[in-house]
């Protein structure tokens, strides 16, 4: 008997670990795993995971992809790998003005600090390509869309930052087949492989996201807020500000002609780590239900104190007796700076948030998002966007 091949196998490469998960392709969820690794390396690359899936292969498909970005594999040519650089390395880019490209600098920083490796590099990788070549033993540069290209490479770019361009394989759709597995894996040969794409566009698939009045909340190291708009939007967008000094991070989104605005605070993990040390508490649930709950309401509905996108940054510009105080003025600043951003919000009222990510669980975080935009916030009931991301690109292409 003929076994349907019903089952989309969905792995994110995240900054601190590798998930994957069996769904069906309306987004039911089999099987998790989770599998923590040191970000500076590539632990998951043998590949071992795959064994925990087994029982399921008879009836898998197909496997999805997503994965942090920018960050850049060196595949050598004797098929290991040179050194990995991350996105989220400090002073590994070295960038040149008018090259929009994200991709390109980290190469140029490699070429520059490690020139042997990069006489012998046979591709420059993003993660996911990286994964998708491990499977696959194909070769590509995934994009989400043909907009996206210009923000990865081109030739004159290479050419700018001094790169040669036969390192850079071609460029493949996210939705687009990039391979089979290949054999002596864990997996059984001839499982179709898509390209990979970036994780918070997949994270705002998977929050169903993709709608003007809801906007995304996707929580992890950073915390973001996410809009959807479409290409004739671009001039109201454009024309204002989030907020003072703050700025539209805009992206196209995985849809042609369609663009996601955020507003990204990217250190919220720092500003944990101070928030223990201050407050002597070892649990970040805990931490939150001290300083949280007792905010008052009132205190929400003022203008910001301090305006900025770095919690670190709101840490030290902010007042108070004691660093509990001090604390709960940080979060009453970015409470008040996403309450206007959500209310000011240009093209017209936002009725719902739908949120993802590990703080987002955390029962006070939610409530005080609620009390201090007025808006309810549905948390996604399976605990990562971008698995159920992956499983919604396999299944509508």
């Amino acid at each position: 008997m003929k076994i349907h091949k019903s089952l989309i196998l969905s792995i994110d490469i995240g900054t601190s670990s590798l998930k994957a998960g069996v769904f069906q392709n309306q987004g039911i969820m089999h099987a998790f795993r989770r599998y923590y690794y040191d970000k500076h390396q590539l632990d998951w690359a043998n590949l071992e995971f795959l064994s925990d899936f087994e029982p399921y292969f008879p009836q898998i498909g197909m496997i999805s992809i997503s994965a942090q970005s920018p960050s850049i594999v060196p595949l050598l040519q004797n098929g290991k790998t040179g050194q990995p650089l991350f996105y989220f390395q400090e002073n590994t880019n070295l960038t040149k003005e008018r090259c929009p490209s994200v991709f390109l600098p980290k190469a140029a920083y490699h070429k520059k600090n490690f020139p042997d490796e990069y006489a012998n590099t046979l591709a420059y990788l993003s993660l996911g390509d990286y994964l998708v070549y491990l499977l696959t033993e194909q070769r590509w540069t995934s994009v989400p869309q043909e907009a996206y290209q210009r923000a990865v490479w081109t030739v004159d770019q290479m050419a700018a930052y001094d790169l040669d361009e036969s390192k850079f394989p071609p460029f493949l759709f996210s939705f687009e087949t990039a391979g089979y597995t290949r054999e002596n894996l864990a997996c059984p040969p001839g499982i179709r492989v898509l390209g990979s794409t970036y994780d918070f566009l997949s994270a705002l698939q998977g929050l169903d996201a993709l709608h003007p009045d809801i906007a995304g909340d996707r929580s992890g190291s950073s915390f973001g807020l996410n809009f959807f708009f479409t290409e004739e939007d671009m001039p109201r967008i454009t024309a204002q500000k989030p907020l003072g000094e703050l700025q539209w991070n805009i992206y196209p989104h995985a849809r042609a002609h369609t663009f996601n605005a955020g507003v990204v605070f990217p250190d919220f993990d720092d500003l944990l780590a101070v928030l223990k040390k201050e407050l002597h508490a070892e649990d970040s649930e805990k931490l939150l239900k001290k300083i949280l709950p007792s905010i008052s309401p009132d205190l929400l509905h003022q203008n910001p104190e301090n305006i900025s996108q770095s919690f670190l940054d709101l840490w030290r510009r902010a007042k108070g007796k004691n660093a509990l105080e001090k604390a709960q003025n940080v979060f009453c600043d970015y409470a008040r700076i996403i309450r206007f951003i959500l209310h000011h919000w240009p093209l017209g009222k936002i009725k719902e948030i739908r949120c993802s990510g590990g703080p987002n669980e955390n029962e006070a975080l939610i409530q005080f998002k609620e009390k201090a935009t007025g808006l309810p916030h549905k948390l996604l009931h399976v605990a990562y966007a971008e698995l159920l991301g992956n499983v919604y690109r396999a299944r509508d292409y």
